[in-house]
């Protein structure tokens, strides 16, 4: 009886054992899969960064583009200003010479 038993108790410990390692595989196996997941969304998350940044810069450039346009526009506008008043004047100038010969 003591033998029996002592060899079920062996039995069960055995079952016990193999439920344990064949869990702890399964788990291991669980644990590399959704490392492989948080290394690929890592990787994913480090190039969308990246994306993010090199569109930062850009969209400060063209700011800065823009900027220069700006003021480039206003100082053509104002050199076309001043040359319809320059024209304006000879017009005046060249009319004023007709109407006093």
């Amino acid at each position: 009886m003591k033998t029996t038993l002592k060899n079920e108790h062996e039995e069960i410990g055995n079952i016990c054992f193999m439920v344990v390692r064949e869990s702890s595989t399964e788990v291991c196996n669980n644990c590399n899969n959704f490392k492989n997941l948080l290394d690929h969304a890592m990787t994913d998350l480090n190039r969308i960064f990246s994306d993010f940044q090199n569109l930062q810069t850009e969209k400060r450039n063209l700011e800065i583009k823009l900027e220069v346009s700006e003021v480039e526009n206003d100082l053509l506008y104002e050199e076309i200003h001043e040359l319809k008043i320059a024209l304006e004047n000879s017009l005046n100038k060249s009319n004023s010479s007709k109407n006093s010969s």
